[in-house]
């Protein structure tokens, strides 16, 4: 499975149902999350203090949510555009 940024916080907390206990909801939430590809935003601060009370102690940030580096990062938003040719024939 490829690693991406939801995948990476739950591991450090050891997985689904750990991160789940952590948060007192269900692993079958954090399994959804996992599906969709993002943590909803109301959920990262509360992931972020879960992971400080652990034992050793995580430290994450709001970037360790988003992947920054991603395919789509840089997307041209209209790749038709390329080269400041807009409305130019190709």
């Amino acid at each position: 499975m490829k690693s991406n940024p939801v995948s990476s916080v739950i591991s450090k907390f050891g997985g689904q149902t750990a991160l789940a206990r952590h948060l007192t909801t269900s692993q079958g939430t954090v399994w959804g999350w996992v599906e969709s590809g993002r943590i909803p935003s109301k959920r990262i601060p509360q992931i972020i203090e879960a992971a400080r009370r652990l034992d050793p102690p995580v430290y994450l940030e709001p970037n360790d949510f988003f992947d920054l580096h991603g395919h789509n990062a840089h997307a041209d938003p209209n790749p038709h555009h390329r080269n400041g040719d807009a409305g130019q024939a190709a």
